[in-house]
């Protein structure tokens, strides 16, 4: 994650060959990720960051629910980093 001056998040997707050969199963992970963050864009849509998720293994077994909650603990993790990060400052 990266700040940026833009007033939204922007995010980049990437599942690598070494995921899976197929195509098939790679765009499928874009898709549940891009899905996932669809989902939850309303609580970001006032933060200023370029996100990066990089797709791992595991993924191609999972169904949009179980990405849905990665991508939350995801976000409830950096919301704590960034809160302890602001106060450490003040």
């Amino acid at each position: 994650m990266k700040e940026n001056n833009l007033g939204y998040p922007r995010f980049a997707f990437i599942i690598s060959k070494k995921i899976s050969k197929k195509a098939v199963d790679r765009n499928r992970g874009k898709r549940l990720l891009r899905e996932a963050v669809r989902k939850v864009y309303p609580l970001l849509k006032n933060e200023s960051y370029d996100i990066i998720l990089i797709a791992r293994k595991d993924i191609l077994g999972k169904k949009l629910q179980d990405v849905l909650e990665d991508f939350q603990t995801l976000l409830k993790t950096f919301r704590e980093k960034n809160e302890k990060n602001s106060n450490s400052f003040n």
